[in-house]
Parts: structure tokens; C-alpha cells; sequence
């Protein structure tokens, strides 16, 4: 699932039948983490990270989506040492 509709995306949530707290993390490459962060904070989502550099040279913030799964937002900067894919 690839959107910039957010309120389409809460839509798209509300619709899915729960499956048990914790079970999946979601990892969506997007072209700025630290700009989605700031369009995705004031939604009241349970941040886990905030944006952070990694050490395998890519950008991403963390939060848990309403089932509790793990949602993983990155950008790849290419920048830093370490695993290149």
C-alpha cells in the first residue's frame, strides 16, 4: 500500500480485521523521512523513534499503527559506511 492520502490511509485501517499486537513490522521508503515525520505527527500516532540516522546509511522514525504493528518510514541516504544493499 503506497499513498500520500493519510485520511484515506485511517480509512483503509479502520477497514482491515485486527490481527494480534505486535505481528508485523511495515517498512515504507519515502523521499524525506524527516518531512513525512512532521506531516505524520500531529495524527497522535504512537511514535517508537523519532527520525535517526542509522548506521547502514539510511534515515527512518518508528511508530506503532492502531493494531500495534511496528511502521518503519525511511529514506536511504547513501552517505554513510556500512551494509550496502
Amino acid at each position: 500500500l503506497i499513498t500520500d492520502d493519510v485520511a484515506g490511509l485511517a480509512g483503509f485501517y479502520a477497514s482491515v480485521p485486527a490481527t494480534p499486537a505486535g505481528r508485523f513490522v511495515l517498512d515504507f521508503e519515502v523521499d524525506d523521512v524527516d518531512a513525512t515525520y512532521r506531516r505524520l505527527a500531529p495524527l497522535a500516532m504512537t511514535w517508537v523513534m523519532p527520525p535517526t540516522e542509522q548506521l547502514w546509511g539510511a534515515r527512518s522514525a518508528m511508530f506503532r499503527d492502531p493494531d500495534g504493528n511496528l511502521v518503519n518510514l525511511f529514506t536511504r541516504s547513501g552517505t554513510s559506511g556500512g551494509c550496502r544493499a
